[in-house]
């Protein structure tokens, strides 16, 4: 019974992440930087094949984000359904967060291997006036 409490945590921790609103949902951080990314590109790669190899990788990192979102509202409602569950067992939670970190590290990993495709397609130059303020791209 050690993982209980650790289970417990990493529950608790998730929450905030999981927390809904009423609100209509409005593009997340991640969304809108991207979007500004790929606005960028059109303005500033001028070569027509290039542009449009860039922004391929650009519509697939903006795919890749929202699998991202959708990851965690997936993961929150198992949470919620497993702890409505009289008879879960925090082995349960642990299977469930376990299933949402392996998936989540292969998005991300994905996201990176994105940006670096996307890097060697520009250069220097153009990389810092894509990247300008948009930390995650740098």
């Amino acid at each position: 019974m050690r993982l209980y409490p650790l289970t417990i945590l990493l529950i608790l921790s998730l929450l905030p992440i999981f927390a809904c609103s009423g609100e209509p949902p409005v593009p997340s951080q991640a969304v809108t930087k991207v979007q500004d990314l790929i606005e960028r590109v059109t303005q500033v790669i001028t070569e027509e094949e290039r542009q449009k190899d860039i922004l391929k990788l650009a519509d697939k990192m903006e795919k890749q984000v929202k699998k991202l979102e959708g990851l965690n509202g997936s993961t929150r409602n198992k949470v919620f359904k497993t702890y409505k569950n009289p008879k879960a067992v925090p082995e349960d939670f642990d299977k469930i967060l376990k299933k949402h970190s392996e998936k989540r590290m292969k998005a991300v990993s994905r996201l990176v291997a994105l940006r670096m495709e996307m890097r060697q397609l520009v250069s220097k130059e153009e990389w810092d006036r894509l990247a300008e303020g948009l930390e995650f791209v740098r």
